[in-house]
């Protein structure tokens, strides 16, 4: 074109405009020196901290520091400058693009690639399809509470007191942007996109001419760039934080956010929202999903464009052709030849190859490994692993390995724990910070995602009857966590443990405990170790290190098997666990393998059947001692029978043989004849004392204490003639089996 022009129009012939009056005008050179220069700084003077004779003056020792030469400029009290947040690059607020290793247009294009697309929309719908609102906040609740007022009183009052305030935020967060026409879902599932790919989230509030904020307005995170102070922070208000970058050059700059009390600096529509989820030292800029999944994306780029090259015509070969060496052709001939056959006989697809004379082809690679779908899986393992997302979310499974159907259906609390539950708290907090900031919305309300303790309604209710069972929630926080309105009641305040025997409110347990004990303790309900009620914590026995060990074990397990129909089962005593974790005594999610050793219902007469039984103990032991000699009995069996294991039809009739069971059954029949009198009369007697309160005299082994007690049949001179029938079926027990 400038050709052109010259050949059209001669040199000679074209003139200037003539500059206009008292103008001059100033080389280019001159222009861009006055942009970029600045007066010269002055040599900033460092007050160096004292250093000490001997780091110079030690025999091998650390040496002396260098003195510092600032390069910013010294605090007026300390004399010495505060330090840099991080060693930027020089003129960073110069350079319209910013220093990013990684360009935005590769992000943008990266989040559209298989996989990677649609672990951004299980991330979306996860935070999507829940329930938000505007709610009182547990802080505003307990700061009320600590003035004395119960937490249904006080959370009844906020409600009241912010009602309208309520009414007015939820109203403007269903359409967030009303200028673009977008509700909370489409303005969310927008946020989401960019903080998934781009983890910067830029948000103008856009505001009236009288100040009033109009809508919340998203930004393409890629045109902001983060200015930088001298110290490597962000500028604070009035001086600009942010600049807009379009077409290569700034084109607009915007202060950081006012304060959380809304006191602004500066004109409120300079205004601009910027946040990262992973905020870095050494960076203004995040780190999104997208970005970090870049190098095993890449991975599984290049091999699906190997799959694809394998269905490319001409790009598979399906043979070699060997040339013996009578045709002597030269390369382009056996090429020619080589296409001319291929598009005679060939298949689309599959190619011959013809070689020239003397090669031979080897073909000692395994192509049916290549084409295994496992590294493929693997590969989509890694790329959804950045996201939080299991593979079951995917529509993939495990093809094989242990447990993989148990790992597939555990896969959604790992999401829910990685993923969904992050990034909603992230989020609570960034819409509450903008609209207390734009909004005026007061600090005892807070905006809220409903149901984060579960994706599944019916686990979530699980969840929330076992903590408030246990006494970890009250009622009203459960039906907070479920979305649900409270009960105007105080008893839904305070918290509570459900036992078999009924509801018991902590509050107050100990000391209406320690009445009942000091009334006698008759009654059943509040006596320790009633029927029903677990033992207290004061008579339980210590905790070990193994039950400590297995309770942390049953705790990782129970984040694991959230709502599984799966039961843990402790190894170590009932009482040991319950020491350290009172909430399992009631959880439905726990079996018991061991018991306890004493049983859990106690009464009147229960010292007296421990001493009956320490007493009897050591004669059945002496009884059976003296009936059968075990060592000589052993030695007679390994003659007769040798080691080989023993069936028990041959051991009972080799014993039988002997005579030893009928020994057995008379040295416990002198022992037991005794015994069961005794334990007979003692539960009548500790009966008796239960229903009267009069306390049991009883003494073991002593046979006037088993005369008849009030109640027996008039007439029967001793009580053992009660026992004549009885001890008569009870010594038919003493049989051999079978």
């Amino acid at each position: 074109m400038m050709a052109w022009w010259r050949r059209r129009v001669p040199p000679d012939d074209v003139e200037k405009a003539a500059p206009p009056p008292q103008a001059h005008m100033v080389p280019l050179s001159e222009v861009v020196a006055a942009l970029t220069q600045r007066p010269p700084a002055e040599a900033a003077a460092v007050t160096p901290m004292p250093r000490p004779e001997g780091w110079f003056a030690a025999p091998f020792g650390p040496g002396t520091p260098l003195i510092p030469e600032a390069i910013n400029r010294p605090r007026t009290d300390t004399g010495r400058p505060e330090p840099r947040l991080w060693d930027y690059p020089v003129s960073w607020n110069l350079q319209p693009g910013g220093q990013r290793l990684v360009p935005w247009a590769i992000l943008r294009s990266a989040a559209d690639a298989p996989v990677i697309r649609q672990c951004i929309q299980v991330r979306k719908r996860g935070i999507i399809d829940l329930g938000w609102d505007i709610t009182i906040s547990q802080d505003a609740v307990e700061a009320a509470q600590a003035e004395g007022t119960s937490r249904a009183d006080a959370d009844s009052r906020l409600r009241d007191r912010f009602a309208g305030d309520v009414a007015r935020l939820v109203e403007f967060w269903k359409e967030p942007d009303r200028g673009n026409g977008l509700g909370f879902a489409a303005w969310l599932s927008a946020l989401l996109e960019e903080h998934l790919v781009l983890d910067a989230v830029a948000i103008y509030p856009r505001m009236t001419y009288g100040g009033e904020l109009f809508s919340y307005e998203l930004i393409d995170g890629s045109t902001i760039k983060p200015l930088l102070t001298e110290r490597g922070g962000r500028p604070l208000p009035p001086h600009p934080a942010y600049q807009q970058i379009v077409k290569g050059f700034p084109r607009g700059e915007f202060t950081a956010a006012v304060a959380d009390d809304g006191t602004v600096q500066g004109l409120a529509a300079d205004q601009l929202v910027y946040e990262r989820y992973n905020v870095r030292t050494w960076t203004p800029y995040g780190y999104s999903p997208v970005e970090q999944a870049l190098i095993d994306m890449d991975i599984y780029l290049k091999r699906l464009a190997w799959m694809r090259d394998e269905y490319t015509p001409g790009v598979q070969r399906e043979s070699f052709m060997v040339n013996s060496g009578t045709v002597h052709w030269s390369p382009d001939q056996l090429r020619e030849y080589e296409r001319a056959f291929n598009d005679d006989v060939s298949s689309n697809r599959a190619r011959w190859r013809f070689l020239p004379p003397g090669l031979q082809p080897d073909d000692s690679a395994d192509q049916g490994e290549r084409y295994k779908p496992d590294y493929d899986l693997h590969l989509i393992k890694l790329v959804a692993s950045h996201f939080g997302v299991p593979l079951p979310e995917l529509g993939f499974s495990e093809a094989k390995g242990l447990g993989s159907s148990g790992w597939s259906e555990g896969q959604e609390a790992v999401q829910h724990r990685q993923g969904v539950l992050p990034t909603a708290r992230w989020l609570e907090a960034l819409l509450t910070g903008i609209s207390r900031r734009f909004l005026g919305m007061p600090r005892e309300l807070e905006f809220r995602f409903l149901g984060l303790e579960d994706q599944d309604e019916e686990t979530a209710d699980k969840i929330v009857e076992a903590r408030v069972k246990s006494g970890r929630l009250t009622y009203n926080e459960g039906r907070d966590q479920l979305g649900l309105p409270r009960y105007a009641i105080p008893e839904a305040d305070r918290p509570a443990i459900v036992t078999s025997s009924g509801l018991v409110f902590l509050e107050g347990a100990l000391a209406t405990q320690e009445a009942q004990r000091a009334a006698g303790g008759h009654d059943q309900t509040a006596r320790p170790g009633a029927p029903g009620e677990d033992r207290p914590a004061q008579d339980r026995p210590p905790a070990s290190d193994a039950a400590k060990a297995e309770l942390a074990t049953f705790r990782r397990w129970a984040r694991k098997h959230v709502g599984a129909d799966r039961r843990f089962q402790f190894t170590t005593e009932r009482d040991v666990v319950l020491t350290l974790a009172p909430d399992l005594a009631d959880d439905n999610r726990v079996t018991w393998k061991a018991a306890s050793p004493a049983p859990k219902a106690r009464w009147a007469g229960w010292e007296h059947d421990q001493a009956l039984a320490r007493h009897y103990a050591p004669l059945i032991a002496d009884a059976l001692a003296d009936a059968v000699d075990a060592e000589r009995l052993a030695r007679a069996w390994l003659a007769a029978r040798g080691q080989k294991a023993a069936d028990p039809g041959d051991a009972r009739s080799w014993l039988d043989a002997r005579g030893i069971w009928s020994r057995i059954r008379d040295a416990l029949g002198r022992v037991l004849r005794r015994l069961w009198p005794e334990a007979w009369h003692l539960g009548i007697r500790a009966a008796q004392a239960a229903a009267t309160s009069a306390p049991v005299d009883w003494v073991p082994g002593r046979p006037a204490t088993t005369r008849r007690p009030r109640g027996c049949t008039p007439g029967t001179a001793d009580c053992r003639t009660c026992w004549t029938g009885t001890a008569s079926r009870r010594s038919a027990a003493l049989r051999p089996p079978g």
